[in-house]
């Protein structure tokens, strides 16, 4: 008898999405009191990515001519308390995604936060989808290498 928990362990798809899965844990529950990320600006150009604590942000600007930040890249890192953080951002479980548009003088910006919950969710989701299509084109394939049953008119 062909046991479940055996087929699971010798998946190959479940060890190599094991590390993914393990990473995505430990960005939402490492340090939640720290509010860090990196950017790179060029020019005029600002790009940052991050981690709040409890979601993945992601913001890109393009500061007005004749303002611009010192190029390359930077690492940045605030206890939480320092940092001003909406109320949602400050449990365990926050708002699933938020995104919007900042117009200032001094720059334009885009930013979004995604929630590391539903980043795990996504991922979960994703891996279901690829084991069901590995199954059903393992299944087609069986069928197509079955030998057709042949007619034999007497």
């Amino acid at each position: 008898m062909h046991h479940p928990l055996r087929s699971l362990i010798r998946s190959r798809l479940l060890w190599l999405a094991l590390p993914g899965l393990l990473f995505l844990l430990w960005g939402w529950l490492n340090e939640p009191e720290y509010y860090s990320g990196t950017s790179l600006s060029v020019g005029d150009h600002y790009l940052a990515i991050g981690d709040n604590g409890r979601q993945v942000y992601l913001s890109a600007s393009i500061y007005s001519p004749g303002r611009w930040t010192a190029p390359g890249f930077k690492w940045f890192r605030a206890p939480r308390a320092s940092v001003n953080l909406p109320e949602d951002q400050q449990i365990l479980v926050s708002k699933a995604f938020a995104c919007g548009i900042i117009s200032k003088p001094d720059r334009s910006a885009i930013w979004a936060n995604l929630s590391y919950w539903l980043l795990i969710l996504l991922y979960l989701a994703a891996l279901l989808a690829i084991r069901l299509w590995w199954q059903r084109r393992k299944s087609r394939l069986i069928t197509a290498a079955l030998p057709q049953p042949s007619t034999c008119d007497s």
